[in-house]
């Protein structure tokens, strides 16, 4: 019997709502019925070596600090993925017992250090959630040291790409940025002209459109700018260095900044004939674009400017099969709302890691070699797990969003789409509304 040690929520399992499953109207490959009896007719041979087998689960998430509003809604999620693992260990006929053993980062890399610490002293077998870069990043030498695996649910930063004990089942940023290069290719621009903030994210965004590009044979160049402040910043130099690399109408503007930066970068180039004519691309979408908020109430009319230049960009594009609506319904039965998909990577991280441990047979030093095999087959609430060889998510729906208009005025909607395992892309006759279940602040 799991051993529960979460905090306690309670859950009442309902019915999906057909009203939410129209909300994400997308169809998915399911594993066939064959592939899960085989799956689960292996696990019953491998539990058979262990009679009793027992682990241990870590979980670290920022249940206090500064992101203790958003992990909050992780709660009733983690209720379910005890819940599940417990059902298939009764399936099974399992006599092993799997425990969770919760702690908070308290949203800081320090705290994501202690709490590795502690589940270290407790003989946890697999730490699961850490769900930010940053503190993924700030525990990753402790825990190589440690011998510790991890299972990251929800960290994107590229920087981390590397091949370790830490498998992350939620796709690197630049996947989005291969995916938008791809989809600009395939659009028949020739030529790209990547404007970049000069840090970290930014470069590693610019290195990736400039690649694919590249590797088409095709143009590629690059304008770093200048880090901003909160506010407003003149990068008149920089627009008229990108208006200089226009060739002509298969020319992209690709524009890779935080928000207020694009604002501001936008502004000036609504000044330029040759920009106002070109296509631009973004590598990310701000809802305060809608209101025309922020950059000291200078971005007016931006909102039409983003539909004049065609500005799409890439996002994450939620899943969902009948699991993923059930989880957000039984969530939303115990917070009063839907909670943000985010942390359905949190269920999809506990069910790799209890299914990874039935197959270990009591020997835990064999996780990194075997999570990579069982993600594989692992079709979960955030889709198909395959993990490539730096452990990370191998492939992953992406949307492409834009400024849309209609009688009810302005708001994000879906343009495109790209099919992650088909490696497909589906340019929508007109916007379709978007319903967004991640946290915009997260």
């Amino acid at each position: 019997m799991l051993t529960r040690r979460i905090i306690s929520v309670a859950i009442c399992v309902t019915l999906v709502s057909l009203v939410v499953g129209a909300y994400i109207p997308y169809s998915i490959l399911k594993p066939s019925l064959d592939d899960a009896i085989k799956t689960q007719s292996e696990l019953k041979s491998r539990l058979a070596v262990v009679e009793t087998p027992e682990y241990k689960i870590g979980v670290i998430y920022p249940w206090s600090g500064r992101q203790s509003w958003w992990s909050a809604d992780a709660k009733p999620i983690l209720q379910d993925a005890e819940s599940d693992i417990e059902a298939m260990l009764y399936n099974l006929r399992s006599n092993a017992t799997i425990s969770f053993l919760v702690e908070d980062s308290n949203s800081t890399g320090e705290g994501a250090i202690a709490a590795a610490k502690r589940l270290k002293d407790a003989g946890v077998d697999i730490i699961v959630g850490v769900p930010t870069s940053g503190e993924l990043e700030a525990i990753m030498d402790y825990t190589r040291e440690a011998g510790l695996t991890i299972i990251s649910s929800s960290s994107t930063s590229s920087a981390l790409s590397k091949p370790d004990n830490i498998f992350r089942i939620s796709t690197p940023e630049n996947y989005r940025a291969k995916i938008a290069a791809e989809y600009a290719v395939k659009l028949g621009y020739d030529r790209v002209v990547v404007l970049y903030r000069n840090f970290d994210w930014g470069i590693l965004w610019a290195n990736t459109v400039v690649n694919v590009f590249e590797e088409n044979n095709l143009e590629a160049y690059t304008i770093p700018f200048q880090l901003s402040h909160p506010g407003y910043m003149n990068y008149t130099e920089t627009v008229r260095s990108a208006e200089k690399l226009v060739k002509d109408n298969r020319t992209l503007i690709f524009l890779v900044a935080w928000e207020n930066e694009d604002y501001s970068i936008l502004i000036e180039a609504q000044r330029s004939q040759i920009l106002s004519g070109t296509r631009w691309f973004t590598a990310s979408m701000y809802p305060s674009i809608i209101n025309e908020s922020l950059v000291e109430g200078r971005i007016h009319d931006i909102r039409d400017y983003a539909m004049k230049v065609g500005l799409l960009a890439p996002e994450q594009r939620p899943i969902a099969s009948d699991l993923t609506l059930r989880l957000l319904e039984d969530a939303k039965q115990s917070l009063g709302r839907y909670p943000s998909y985010e942390h359905l990577y949190l269920y999809d991280a506990l069910m790799l890691a209890a299914r990874t441990l039935l197959f270990t047979n009591g020997e835990t030093q064999k996780l990194p070699d075997l999570i990579p095999s069982i993600a594989s087959t692992y079709y979960g609430a955030t889709g198909w797990k395959k993990l490539n060889d730096n452990g990370d998510l191998t492939v992953e729906d992406t949307a492409f969003i834009g400024v849309s208009q209609s009688t009810g005025g302005y708001e994000l909607s879906y343009y495109a789409y790209h099919d992650g395992v088909r490696g497909e892309f589906l340019t929508l006759p007109e916007p379709k509304p978007r319903i967004w279940f991640f946290s915009p602040e997260a």
